[in-house]
C-alpha cells in the first residue's frame, strides 16, 4: 500500500500526538492542510505566521511535540522567532514548509525569474531554518520522504528542539510508502551514568550546604516521577528555574522556590547562593542567571543536553534519565535532618501584601489576587513583562501548570501559546501579558474566540514599555520629575472592545483591587474566552525590582 508523501507525514504527526496544524494555509503548503483536513486532523488558522509559532511551540510543551505550517519566504522567515525560542527553551515544534518545485528553480537559474516569495538566493528557508532546528532537510525525491520525516520527527522527539522539513510544493502529492516501523526516539545511556552518580553523591556527602536545581529537561523528557522520587528520597532542598516552575508540583517536600534571576526571593536566593554543590538537572541558563552561574560555576554539578561537567572540568557525555535513577538509589540521607538544613520552607517564599486599596492597581495586588485564584483548572501563561518575577511565586497547582518564555525572552508569546496549551490540555489558560507584548500579537485572541477555548487573558495596561523602562532608565520609577524614555510609550487601546470585535463574549476593565476580584471570580463561569485589562500606575514597581534600585 502506498500514501503520497503529505498524507504520510501527517499520519506520523498523528501517532505521534501533534494532532492539531497550526499556521496559515499558503499555496506551497496547501496539500499539507488537505491531507490533515482528510485524516480528520484539528487545523487551526492563526492571524499570523508568528503567532502559529507561538501556537505550535505552548503545544508542543504541553504534548511533547507540535507542528506548524505556513508559506514559503514570507511566511516562514516571519516564523523564524518562534522557532528559534522553542530551539533555546527545548520544545518539539516540527516545522513543515512547501518550497520550490524543480522547475521553478530551473526558470530562477536560467531566465532569472524569480519564484513566488524568492530572495533570489538558493534555498534561503532551507539555511535559516538550520541555525534554528535541530535537523532540518529538504526532500528532492518522494522515495526518500519517508526517511528523512522519520529522521526529522525523531531527532525532534529525542533533542526536545524544532525540526525543519521543506518538500517542494510539487512533490506533496507523489506516492510513497507507508509508515513501515515505530519511530524510535530514545536516548541511549552512555554507560558512565552509574559511575557518575556515584562521585555526585560523594561530592554532596562532603558538602554542608548542597542543593538540587531542577530543569526544564525535567518536563521536556518525561522524567517528573524520576525527579520527585530523588528529592523525596534524597531528603534534599531543591528549586527549580523559573522556565522549569512546576516541573514537579510544588507542594513536594523540600521545595523552597523558584529561582527566577538573580531578583530571586531571598530563600531560595540564599540556597542558592550560599550552596556549596549544586546538582543543577536539566536546566538551562539566560542572561537572568548570570549572577549563579558565574559565581557558583566551581560548586555546580550540571548535566543537561547530554552532557555532564563538575565545576570546571572537562564535560562528559551522560543522560539525564538514567543519572537520576542512579542517583536516587544512591542518594538516601535522613529526610527529616536534610529539610531541617533548608533555610526556608516553600510556605514562606513571598508574603504578599494583604491592604486592599481603591487607587490604581499595582504588581503586587494583581498577583495576590492571581494567586488567591489558581487552583487545578489553571494553567498560567506567563509573557515576558515586569510581572515575571513576581510570577516565579504564584502557587500554581500541580505539575507543568506554568508556561513562561524567561530565556529567549520574546514578548507577546503568551498570546499564541495560550491557543497551543488550550488545543493541548483540559486545563484552562490563564494568560498574564504585559500591553506592550500583547500589542504585539494581540491578533491571536482571534483563534481563541473561534475555537472557543475557555482561556482568561490579563492585560497589565500601563501605557509603556515598562520592562525596557526598568533595564534602560530605572531611576524613572523613583524620581517623579523625570519624564520616561521617549520611545517606549504606547498607545493605550481599549482591549475589552477590541477583545469584543473579535468574539470574545466577555470583557471589562479593572482599576480597583475590588474590581479585580469580582471579574476574577465571574472568570470561573465564563463558557468562552474572556479578557480583563488591569489599569496599572504607570511607575509601580514590583517588590524585587525596587528593592534592586
Amino acid at each position: 500500500m502506498t500514501s503520497t508523501v503529505a498524507s504520510y507525514l501527517i499520519e506520523r504527526l498523528r501517532q505521534n500526538d501533534a494532532d492539531v496544524l497550526f499556521g496559515i494555509p499558503g499555496t506551497s503548503c496547501a496539500a499539507v492542510f488537505a491531507a490533515a483536513d482528510d485524516a480528520g486532523m484539528t487545523t487551526v488558522v492563526n492571524s499570523s505566521e508568528l503567532d502559529a509559532g507561538y501556537a505550535a511551540d505552548g503545544f508542543a510543551r504541553m504534548r511533547g511535540l507540535g507542528v506548524v505550517s505556513v508559506s514559503y519566504g514570507v511566511g516562514t522567515l516571519s516564523l523564524a522567532n518562534a522557532v528559534a525560542g522553542a530551539f533555546v527553551e527545548r520544545s518539539a515544534v516540527v516545522v513543515v514548509n512547501g518550497g520550490p518545485g524543480a522547475r521553478d528553480l530551473w526558470n530562477e537559474r536560467h531566465y532569472g525569474l524569480l519564484y513566488s516569495h524568492s530572495t533570489g538566493r538558493p534555498f534561503t528557508d532551507l539555511a535559516v531554518f538550520k541555525q534554528i532546528t535541530a535537523f532540518a532537510a529538504r526532500i528532492e525525491r518522494a522515495a526518500e520522504a519517508p526517511d528523512l520525516i522519520d529522521e526529522a520527527i525523531e531527532r525532534a522527539l529525542r533533542e526536545q528542539r524544532p525540526v525543519y522539513i521543506e518538500v517542494p510544493h510539487d512533490l506533496w502529492a507523489a506516492p510513497c510508502s507507508k509508515p513501515a516501523r515505530a519511530l524510535d526516539s530514545s536516548r541511549p545511556p552512555s554507560g558512565r551514568e552509574a559511575e557518575l552518580a556515584e562521585e555526585i553523591a560523594r561530592l554532596i556527602g562532603q558538602a554542608r550546604r548542597p542543593a538540587i536545581l531542577l530543569g526544564v529537561e525535567i518536563a521536556r523528557y518525561g522524567l517528573a516521577e524520576a525527579a520527585e522520587v530523588l528529592v523525596t528520597t534524597s531528603g534534599l532542598p531543591w528549586a527549580t528555574t523559573l522556565l522549569a516552575k512546576s516541573v514537579l508540583a510544588e507542594t513536594t517536600p523540600g521545595f523552597v522556590g523558584v529561582y527566577d534571576s538573580d531578583l530571586a526571593p531571598k530563600p531560595v536566593a540564599r540556597l542558592l547562593e550560599e550552596s556549596d554543590c549544586i546538582l543543577s538537572l536539566g536546566s538551562v541558563f539566560g542572561i537572568d542567571h548570570g549572577k549563579l552561574v558565574t559565581t557558583r560555576h566551581d560548586e555546580m554539578l550540571v548535566i543537561a543536553d547530554g552532557w555532564f561537567r563538575i565545576g570546571s572540568q572537562v564535560p562528559v557525555r551522560a543522560e539525564l534519565g538514567p543519572l537520576i535513577e542512579n542517583l536516587a538509589a544512591n542518594l538516601r540521607r535522613d529526610e527529616a535532618a536534610a529539610l531541617s538544613e533548608t533555610p526556608a520552607g516553600f510556605e514562606s517564599r513571598r508574603r504578599w501584601a494583604d491592604e486592599p486599596t481603591e487607587t490604581e492597581l499595582t504588581h503586587e495586588q494583581l498577583y495576590r489576587s492571581v494567586d488567591r485564584f489558581l487552583d487545578e483548572e489553571w494553567i498560567v501563561v506567563h509573557d515576558t513583562c515586569l510581572g515575571s518575577y513576581p510570577s516565579a511565586d504564584l502557587s500554581v497547582a500541580g505539575r507543568n501548570a506554568f508556561i513562561c518564555c524567561p530565556v529567549w525572552l520574546s514578548i507577546g508569546h503568551s498570546i499564541g501559546a495560550a491557543v497551543g496549551v488550550g488545543m493541548a490540555d483540559r486545563r484552562r489558560p490563564l494568560v498574564i501579558c504585559g500591553d506592550g507584548g500583547f500589542q504585539i500579537t494581540a491578533a491571536g485572541l482571534s483563534a481563541m474566540a473561534r475555537h472557543k477555548l475557555r482561556a482568561v487573558v490579563i492585560v497589565i495596561d500601563n501605557g509603556l514599555y515598562a520592562i525596557e523602562q526598568y533595564l534602560i532608565e530605572p531611576q524613572w520609577y523613583e524620581d517623579p520629575k523625570l519624564d520616561p524614555l521617549p520611545y517606549v510609550g504606547l498607545n493605550r487601546w481599549d482591549y475589552p472592545a477590541l477583545a469584543k470585535s473579535m468574539g470574545f463574549a466577555y470583557a471589562a476593565t479593572v482599576t480597583t483591587d475590588s474590581e479585580l476580584e469580582f471579574a476574577l471570580a465571574d472568570a470561573r463561569e465564563w463558557d468562552g474566552p474572556g479578557l480583563i485589562s488591569v489599569r496599572m500606575a504607570p511607575r509601580d514597581l514590583p517588590p524585587e525590582n525596587r528593592a534592586g534600585l
